[in-house]
């Protein structure tokens, strides 16, 4: 098995050097292959989803790749970042990947892939921790991390996000009886003084690049209304980032993926799910709604006739992704927890870095809460 490493050229042997997004572009049919052969074709392994991110923000790129003859066996966006660990500096080598992308993981046709892929990282000697962002239980990067950890490679594991999901029914109907009476009734109160406000209430769903562009306006502006444009958090606060989910929605468009969904009062548009839908799963990456209506619930109306819309398409699942929220807690208890993997290198330093960060970083944190116990309640 052969193996290649690229910074802003394509993998050992596959041809002229390239752009770092050129690169994934080149790769994207043996890449999508893969992603078919081991099972992992969600939105977050695809190569035009981290070439989006690579695009309108350029990065210092460690793309990763290992191959059987001239068939792609693995392969690992990953990228150099200079950061604080527990407040030392350190060199991370770290996924490609943010606290937009949701989750990450690399794509493995086994595990001996993964070990090559593992002693390719660690001859690259410019990093001193490699870290995999957001990963879940059983994924390839979670097999890695296991990998480093039986060699005997200084490991860590922190826990990030516990993200809501929703087994969707057969139909509708099993779909409200497994909501709680009292929410039920919320559902349709609100739902009949909206329309006696506003007018009727229906569903819009864009998932082309028909009329794209003005939905995209619409749906940015509802993401930014109330407190994350307040926050300076939206969408539409950062140019790189709306160029980002242009490029996301361009992309899925054109895959058959994107699922833009409106709920609209009369001819207004009032609430947004920006959604990816792939193998019958339904991802909701950002939703936004008129804060002027807050009082209506427009987040969970729209759920409602999006999950509605879904059972009637066959989907399986509406994946609310991010952290729980009492807003989510409505619809499920489901969740899938997510964890950073942090694999240093098996030098003195690697090791003392680890044990800054898990054993006494911690030890001093404890102790100072401890001893100034006011300090969390800003006295």
């Amino acid at each position: 098995m052969s193996v290649g490493a690229t910074h802003a050229t394509v993998p050992a042997g596959a041809g002229t050097p390239l752009s770092d997004v050129r690169a994934f572009d080149l790769m994207s049919r043996e890449w999508d292959e893969l992603r078919g052969r081991v099972g992992k074709s969600t939105p977050f392994t695809a190569p035009d989803w981290f070439g989006a991110l690579a695009t309108v923000a350029p990065k210092d790129l460690r793309l990763y790749s290992v191959r059987h003859g001239l068939a792609l066996e693995a392969v690992a966006p990953l990228h150099l970042v200079n950061r604080s660990l527990s407040g030392l500096p350190c060199v991370a080598l770290e996924s490609l990947s943010d606290d937009h992308s949701q989750r990450f993981d690399l794509l493995a046709a086994n595990d001996g892939a993964l070990e090559q892929l593992l002693d390719l990282t660690l001859e690259d000697p410019s990093w001193d921790v490699l870290i995999l962002r957001d990963v879940l239980e059983h994924s390839s990067a979670d097999r890695l991390a296991g990998i480093a950890k039986a060699r005997g490679l200084p490991t860590g594991s922190w826990s990030s996000s516990r993200s809501p999901f929703l087994p969707l029914p057969a139909d509708g109907d099993a779909l409200d009886r497994a909501l709680s009476s009292k929410f039920r009734a919320n559902l349709r109160r609100r739902a009949k003084h909206l329309e006696e406000e506003l007018g009727s209430l229906s569903l819009e769903r864009i998932d082309s690049e028909v009329g794209l562009e003005a939905a995209l306006q619409d749906g940015f502006r509802l993401e930014a209304d109330g407190w994350k444009g307040a926050a300076q958090s939206a969408i539409l606060c950062d140019p790189q980032l709306t160029a980002r989910y242009r490029a996301i929605a361009q992309q899925a468009a054109q895959n058959g993926e994107l699922s833009l969904y409106f709920l609209r009062a009369g001819d207004r548009r009032i609430a947004f799910h920006f959604a990816l839908e792939k193998g019958s799963i339904y991802y909701l990456l950002k939703p936004g709604f008129d804060s002027s209506l807050a009082r209506f619930g427009l987040g969970h109306l729209l759920v409602h006739f999006v999950a509605k819309d879904l059972i009637a398409r066959s989907a399986t699942e509406l994946d609310f992704l991010g952290d729980e929220m009492e807003w989510k807690s409505e619809w499920t208890t489901r969740v899938r927890q997510h964890e950073w993997k942090f694999i240093f290198r098996p030098t003195v330093g690697g090791k003392l870095l680890r044990t800054w960060k898990f054993e006494v970083a911690p030890r001093l944190k404890a102790e100072w809460d401890h001893l100034h116990p006011r300090a969390h309640d800003g006295a």
